[in-house]
């Protein structure tokens, strides 16, 4: 405040009240929001066994309340946890306006209640006491949250406020005045989504509209990948299934009104804030779909159609759900996604949950029965660009009425 020589700050990264001081494989980045809603970032520097964080000129240029937010990161830049805070920039450092004499005092007053907090928190047990620091600081998350990211000005954040109470859905942040198709196109999350072939071993081998591009399970011409002496090339008849490659998205669940579930256990959500973005942002996580045995995925590969079946000893697809799966590990029949087949019904076969990821497996490794995270991810983008939960009404019945 006021001291033109305060030019960043210094932070220690703990764990458990413990120093972390081989800082490998994490950083620190501050983003910030002036009082003209201009914005910008510093990346933290490695000092030892801190970061330290180099206040720019561009930041204090305009006087007034900075917000800050500072991101502790590790790999892929994920966000390990965040802080945030304000920085009051006056007249020493701007243009000579001054803070008022009833802001400083309010200041002060801050200042003095949390001299007096302080020590009695310290004689409270310590694993209270990081339940409150932790509860402190997710109230601050969310209130610089809702501030800031339900503003139109944020542009890479898209969001939905659903209140199930009222059943009214309303735009939050780059989604305000956006309308559902073209103008989710250009956000990767939305307009990222690709229908291409796989083979077996899960390389992509042509998006929609490439050459040699099939929806009916085997290439019927060849396709080589890559160049020169690292050229591969799949022959004809090579089996490929028809996907939907999803770009990896981040989240966040704000809720803001719950209602104690009677007789039972829990809270009934009424009303909730859902975001996504395609980069990390101060209280998002990687969407659960995208990581698989703890490691995250850029991609993952939805079914472009309900299943059917590969009957491996006719080596043939079945196109009218003819009742013969073979059920066998390893060397059974597999399940598939192309165009112009009946999806396996289990009509007269016992097309369990069990056989069906038998049948997923049988395909190869990665494969598996769509997982209710998948659904999710889908579910979740979908309610955002159509600000709705009732897809059927928002699209279309889909194929839903034949006996």
């Amino acid at each position: 405040q006021g001291d033109t020589k305060s030019r960043g700050l210094y932070v220690t990264v703990t764990q458990k009240n413990a120093v972390i001081e081989d800082l490998t494989g994490l950083s620190m980045r501050l983003f910030y929001e002036k009082p003209d809603k201009t914005r910008g970032f510093i990346d933290g520097v490695v000092d030892g066994s801190k970061f330290r964080i180099d206040y720019t000129n561009q930041m204090y240029a305009v006087p007034g309340v900075v917000k800050a937010e500072l991101m502790l990161m590790g790999a892929d830049e994920e966000i390990i946890t965040a802080k945030t805070f304000k920085i009051l920039v006056d007249s020493s450092i701007a243009d000579g306006s001054i803070i008022s004499e009833n802001e400083r005092g309010i200041l002060d007053r801050a200042f003095e209640l949390a001299e007096d907090i302080i020590p009695r928190l310290e004689l409270l047990d310590v694993e209270l006491l990081e339940d409150v620091q932790d509860e402190m600081l997710d109230v601050q998350k969310y209130l610089a949250y809702v501030d800031i990211y339900d503003s139109d000005l944020i542009s890479d954040v898209y969001g939905v406020e659903a209140d199930f109470v009222n059943n009214k859905f309303t735009r939050l942040a780059g989604a305000i005045n956006k309308t559902p198709g073209a103008d989710f196109d250009s956000i990767n999350a939305f307009g990222g989504r690709k229908r291409c072939i796989l083979t077996d071993d899960g390389v992509v081998l042509a998006y929609y509209g490439e050459p040699g591009y099939v929806e009916t399970g085997k290439l019927t011409q060849a396709i080589t990948i890559g160049e020169e002496e690292n050229a591969v090339t799949y022959p004809v008849g090579i089996p490929v299934q028809v996907m939907v490659e999803q770009p990896k998205f981040y989240y966040k669940v704000v809720p803001l009104q719950l209602e104690k579930i009677q007789d039972g256990k829990g809270y009934h959500m009424r009303k909730a804030r859902y975001y996504v973005s395609d980069t990390p942002k101060v209280g998002f996580k990687v969407h659960p779909a995208f990581i698989r045995n703890g490691v995250v995925k850029d991609k993952i590969y939805l079914s472009a159609y309900e299943g059917s079946i590969y009957d491996v000893s006719a080596a043939a697809y079945l196109l009218a759900d003819e009742q013969v799966a073979n059920f066998t590990v390893s060397t059974g029949d597999k399940l598939s996604s192309i165009a112009y087949a009946k999806p396996a019904s289990g009509l007269t076969q016992n097309l369990t949950r069990a056989n069906t990821r038998k049948l997923a497996e049988n395909r190869g490794a990665g494969w598996q029965q769509k997982d209710v995270l998948c659904a999710s991810a889908s579910q979740m983008l979908m309610m955002i660009e159509y600000a709705a939960f009732n897809m059927q009404s928002a699209i279309g019945l889909g194929v839903v009425n034949k006996p």
